[in-house]
C-alpha cells in the first residue's frame, strides 16, 4: 500500500538476508500448518501484530490483499517491523482483537481456508473504529510451506480507510459495548425480565384523584 511503501522508504530500504534462515525442519505436515495458522491467529492476533510463524512460511512466498501485494517472507518480516510502531502507538494490544470465525483444510489439496474479523478502536480524539472481515487460502508447496498467501476482505480498501474518519460513539454503538464484545462475547442477560407481561397504557387524567394534579400543579379543581 501507499502507506507501507512510505513507511519502509523513510525507515530504510530492503535488507539481504547474510545467511540462510535456519530451519526447524525440512517440511511442515498438513496438521502442524493448519495448527500453526490457528495459532497465528488467536495466540499472536497476527492480523493485527504481524506476529506470524515463519516456520510456516516458504522464503518466496507471495503475500496479496486488497491493498498490495509482493513476494518474499523477509519482505513481509521488514514491512512490520516498520509499520509495528505506528499501529501500537494508534491501536494498542488492549484496544483491538482479531477473531478467528472459522478455519478448514482441503485434504487433497492441503490448502487452508480461514474465515475472520477483526477490530480495533484507534486512539483518536473521535474514536474510530475500524472492523473488516475476510477470509484468507493458505496454499502450500511441496515441502509445506506457504507459498501463496491471498487475503480478501468483505468491504472494498477504500471504505476500510474511511472507517478511520468516522466516530463510533454512536447511540446504537454505545448501547452494545459489555465485557469481551471484542472477542465475540453475547451480550449480557438483562438482572430482571418481565415474563408475560401484559400490555397496558396509563392515559393521564383517568382514575387517578383530583390531588394527584390540583395540589403539585396548582391547578384548579375544574381541570
Amino acid at each position: 500500500s501507499g502507506l507501507t511503501s512510505l513507511v519502509n522508504g523513510v525507515m530504510g530500504g530492503e535488507e539481504e538476508r547474510a545467511e540462510p534462515r535456519a530451519r526447524a525442519a525440512a517440511t511442515v505436515t498438513p496438521k502442524q500448518l493448519l495448527e500453526g495458522i490457528r495459532e497465528d491467529f488467536v495466540e499472536r492476533q497476527y492480523l493485527w501484530s504481524g506476529d506470524i510463524d515463519p516456520e510456516l512460511y516458504d522464503e518466496s512466498c507471495t503475500f496479496t490483499d486488497p491493498t498490495l501485494s509482493f513476494q518474499g517472507l523477509d519482505a513481509f518480516e521488514r514491512n512490520i517491523r516498520n509499520l509495528r510502531p505506528i499501529l501500537d502507538a494508534v491501536l494498542p494490544e488492549d484496544r483491538r482483537q482479531c477473531i478467528l470465525r472459522s478455519l478448514e483444510q482441503d485434504d487433497s489439496t492441503g490448502r487452508v481456508y480461514a474465515e475472520w474479523t477483526m477490530v480495533g478502536d484507534l486512539s483518536l480524539p473521535w474514536k474510530p473504529r475500524i472492523k473488516v472481515g475476510g477470509k484468507t487460502t493458505y496454499t502450500p508447496g511441496t515441502d509445506g510451506r506457504i507459498v501463496s498467501y491471498d487475503e480478501n476482505w468483505d468491504i472494498s480498501a477504500g471504505d476500510a480507510l474511511l472507517q478511520i474518519l468516522a466516530p463510533t460513539l454512536r447511540a446504537d454503538e454505545v448501547a452494545e459495548h459489555w465485557p469481551g464484545r471484542l472477542r465475540g462475547a453475547p451480550a449480557p442477560e438483562p438482572r430482571v425480565k418481565l415474563a408475560d407481561a401484559p400490555a397496558f397504557v396509563v392515559l393521564p387524567g383517568f382514575s387517578n384523584d383530583a390531588v394527584d394534579y390540583v395540589e403539585p400543579l396548582g391547578q384548579v379543581a375544574d381541570v
